[in-house]
């Protein structure tokens, strides 16, 4: 949670809407389809709507570092993603719109949240990984829109997000009212590089201490 008092995401847990789902790894299968390991994320998202996203599981890393490609957060017209309507909230510096909070002083000195971050979200990750010496990594992405006839997917949405064309005191009124017509979503796994200095074990030293849990569970694994 966003604490106004500290510029950070420390702040007193509070219920948010609950997303229930789960992923899937399905395993491949030579009849009825024939196709590969495939990864499935199934959702439903409490303002009512469903989705089924698949792919195909990622075979083979990519050595390095992921490059996150920029995204838009600005809401668009249904059908027409040209038409963007900007919310007031997506500006940073705004202090008497609907967000929550909404005076982002402390987070944008602190560099929590920013005006960048608010253009392009991915903005996030690629701050999260400078400094990483990244190896290697898998990269897939999950869709409702299938990639080709054996795969599924998809969304479907209650009747109010849906809307209808109805005819009301002479005129057409035509919905629908943010209907959830796709969606897609990208992971990066990364193998991160990095050494650890262990200080010498000395004689009598107790072996229940931090470092020798540490230890331990480094050989276990």
């Amino acid at each position: 949670m966003t604490n106004t008092k500290t510029g950070d995401a420390d702040g007193p847990p509070i219920p948010i809407h609950f997303e229930p789902g789960l992923w899937m790894h399905v395993p491949a299968t030579t009849t009825d389809p024939v196709i590969g390991d495939s990864l499935v994320r199934m959702a439903s998202i409490p303002h009512g709507t469903t989705i089924n996203a698949q792919c195909l599981a990622p075979m083979d890393s990519i050595l390095g570092a992921p490059q996150f490609q920029p995204v838009d957060i600005t809401p668009f017209v249904i059908n027409n993603t040209n038409n963007k309507i900007p919310f007031a909230a997506q500006t940073a510096t705004q202090v008497d719109t609907p967000r929550l909070p909404q005076d982002l002083t402390d987070f944008i000195a602190k560099g929590t949240i920013t005006q960048d971050i608010l253009n392009d979200p991915n903005t996030v990750l690629s701050n999260a990984i400078v400094g990483q010496d990244i190896t290697s990594f898998f990269v897939f992405t999950v869709s409702t829109t299938p990639i080709g006839n054996e795969l599924g997917g998809g969304t479907a949405n209650i009747a109010f997000l849906q809307g209808a064309t109805i005819a009301a005191e002479g005129q057409t009124q035509t919905g629908p009212n943010a209907n959830a017509a796709a969606m897609q979503a990208t992971f990066w796994i990364e193998t991160v590089q990095y050494n650890i200095t262990v200080p010498p074990f000395k004689p009598g030293q107790v072996g229940t201490s931090s470092m020798a849990r540490f230890l331990f569970r480094i050989l276990i694994l």
